[in-house]
């Protein structure tokens, strides 16, 4: 995956800090500090890397203003949709069960690209409206046919005059056509043959593109969606290895804690009770390590879900320091990101195009009795036969050819069925239209809530890493201060308990932050890959 431009959290020892600031740069990275093993500040040594409580602002980096270029232009909507690939080809990685994988985000997005069966069905869907805009274009296209037919007869015939005849005849025809060779009569079915509505050859084709345009940014409404899914899952599961990591390293710092209760307890300085409590706390830190497990598996299994990967493949994130991303830039006001949004959303021109699609066809209808269905067929072939009074009985075959044309114009119910087909279609323009409307609606209610979600995590983070020092810092105090026989150690768990949950909420924050940056990102109509492959800030078109 290529390097991400983060703030990042890094967890060794007592501190994980990841400093956010909030004025004119809006995101700076730094790592705060590396705190040393609690064994070493159990034994009194310097806690030398830690930041001390009047040092703290200054690890707060303000950071000068992000300079990174903004993306000028962005991609245009009607760009060509992804492959459909071969029908029936659903693209299954096959990893073998129960072993482990380690995968960066970026080939989790390949992986569901390939995989994911909602992006198949949306796929298929294109080429299905691929092949009803041929059929469309091909409906004056001439249907070819060939065969042969016999006709029998024995029995009265009505003459002119209304008189009875008995005869018997017989005759064949073979070569292009079939069917209902009988004297004079034209073949039933020509050999070439043309026959459909003239308004129809016209208006279906216009209809099927606009149908294909629809399911192009449909697919891509679908890529986008999963692909945020995956991002989020992703993150989900980075987060949850993220928080057992700080739960283990807590262990340690509750195993210290543990000790020094148990040694006041041993020299008489401290109640027995409270080495007891100092161990149910650390067992309460084991048990959540367990929780956090089983959240590890959780995730990776609904991660697994959206890759088609078999659940019982365990994945793994590439670990590391967790990016701070910076998707959007951040000095974009709401109604130009709505206005982004309008104009680059998927789901957007795929309403404008269904909307197209049925006015389309309401024009179809209007048109409907002003033009006419034609018929056209040509034949060619052997004809021949014979009756009671011939000679031969049957036989004398030779060469034949017809050729008809037919034109003709309908008024469906005189009339009222014409106008009742129209104001069906007509109803139809209006629910695209609202449709279209409400999609405006959903589009604009997306990307302010994901403004929102992501203005408040932004401030999230800094609260949270303001907080992660002055925990870790009071905890350290504490536990120096009662190492020196200031104190006894049950006053040092409230501190713990402190440093842990500001450890986790430092995690749990940057995660929110990052999935609420691919929220907005995707809600502006831009493909997850592209945040993967280029995390440069996202702008206004000029």
């Amino acid at each position: 995956m290529p390097p991400l431009p983060a703030a990042f959290v890094k967890s060794t020892g007592l501190v994980l800090v990841a400093a956010l600031t909030c004025g004119a740069a809006p995101f700076a990275h730094r790592l705060l500090a590396q705190s040393p093993p609690a064994a070493a500040v159990e034994q009194g040594e310097s806690p030398a890397g830690l930041p001390s409580a009047e040092t703290a602002d200054a690890w707060l980096p303000e950071g000068p203003p992000d300079d990174r270029p903004a993306i000028e232009h962005l991609p245009e909507v009607d760009a060509p949709a992804p492959d459909p690939g071969p029908p029936g080809d659903p693209r299954l990685p096959s990893l073998p069960p129960g072993d482990t994988y380690r995968l960066d985000l970026l080939t989790a997005l390949q992986l569901a690209d390939r995989a994911n069966p909602n992006i198949g069905i949306a796929r298929q869907a294109i080429a299905e409206s691929l092949a009803r805009q041929e059929s469309a274009r091909v409906l004056l296209l001439p249907s070819l046919t060939g065969g042969a037919s016999y006709h029998q007869h024995t029995g009265n015939v009505q003459q002119n005059d209304g008189s009875m005849l008995w005869s018997a005849q017989q005759s064949a025809y073979f070569g292009g056509g079939a069917g209902g060779a009988l004297g004079s009569q034209t073949i039933a079915i020509p050999a070439v043959r043309i026959i459909g509505h003239v308004g129809d050859a016209i208006f279906e084709p216009l209809a099927a593109r606009q149908q294909v345009t629809a399911r192009n940014f449909e697919a891509r409404a679908t890529f986008n969606s999963i692909l945020l899914d995956v991002s989020v899952a992703y993150l989900d599961l980075l987060a949850a290895e993220a928080q057992l990591e700080v739960l283990r390293r807590s262990q340690i710092d509750a195993a210290a804690f543990v000790r020094v209760a148990a040694r006041f307890a041993e020299v008489h300085q401290g109640r027995q009770a409270d080495a007891n409590r100092a161990k149910a706390e650390a067992r309460l830190i084991d048990a959540q390590v367990q929780t956090a497990l089983e959240r590890v598996g959780v995730s990776a299994a609904n991660l697994a879900r959206l890759l088609t990967l078999d659940p019982s493949v365990r994945l793994q994130t590439v670990g590391g320091p967790i990016p701070t991303l910076q998707l959007v830039d951040p000095g974009l006001s709401p109604e130009q990101l709505m206005e982004i949004g309008l104009r680059q959303r998927p789901e957007v021109a795929a309403r404008s195009a269904q909307l197209a699609e049925v006015e389309t066809r309401l024009r179809q209808e209007r048109s409907r009795p002003f033009f006419p269905t034609i018929s056209l067929g040509f034949s060619a072939g052997s004809f021949g036969g014979g009756g009671d009074v011939s000679v031969p009985i049957f036989g004398d075959f030779a060469g034949r050819t017809d050729f008809d044309a037919v034109a003709y114009w309908t008024l469906q119910n005189f009339g009222a069925g014409n106008v009742a087909r129209a104001h069906g279609r007509r109803a139809q323009t209006g629910q695209a239209s609202w449709e279209r409307t409400r999609t405006v609606n959903q589009v604009r209610r997306e990307v302010a809530e994901a403004f929102a979600q992501s203005e408040a995590a932004r401030v999230q983070i800094d609260v949270s890493a303001r907080r992660l020092v002055e925990a870790e810092d009071g905890f350290r105090e504490e536990f120096l201060r009662i190492r020196g026989g200031e104190g006894l150690p049950l006053e040092l768990l409230d501190n713990l308990t402190r440093a842990i949950a500001a450890r986790q909420t430092m995690v749990t924050s940057v995660i929110a932050y990052d999935q609420s940056q691919f929220r907005l990102f995707v809600a502006l109509g831009q493909p997850p890959t592209m945040a993967s492959a280029d995390l440069r800030p996202l702008g206004p078109q000029r």
